[in-house]
């Protein structure tokens, strides 16, 4: 069985499509107004953000999260340096988790993100 795609409900579809291209290599495959976007990235996972009742707000349960695995610590640094570039509010520095090397920040929407890559 393969996941193939999930979908993240978010207030402003553009910004959060936008971020999720540049800072994760996704490509905004299809997007309707602030409506829906399905992006997909270059292993064929498809992550669709969704309006659909047009709402300025959504609040995900406590510990709910997506990650990102990476390669190893200097691409999870670059990708924290990137996102510090940009002026995200970043509030955890990269360091060891459950034995594992990376950092958790909040995206566009409110969605909390785990970047991560084998241990040091």
């Amino acid at each position: 069985m393969t996941l193939n795609h999930i979908n993240l409900s978010v207030p402003d579809i553009s910004e959060t499509a936008v971020f999720f291209e540049k800072h994760f290599n996704f490509k905004i495959v299809r997007a309707k107004a602030n409506t829906i976007a399905i992006l997909e990235d270059a292993e064929g996972f498809v992550l669709v953000l969704s309006n659909f009742p047009n709402t300025a707000s959504f609040d995900y349960p406590a510990d709910f999260h997506i990650g990102f695995y990476q390669p190893d610590k200097e691409k999870v640094l670059d990708i924290f340096h990137k996102l510090q570039a940009d002026n995200l509010a970043l509030t955890q520095q990269p360091g060891l988790i459950r034995d594992r090397y990376g950092f958790y920040f909040y995206a566009p929407g409110k969605i909390l993100i785990e970047v991560t890559c084998a241990g040091e």
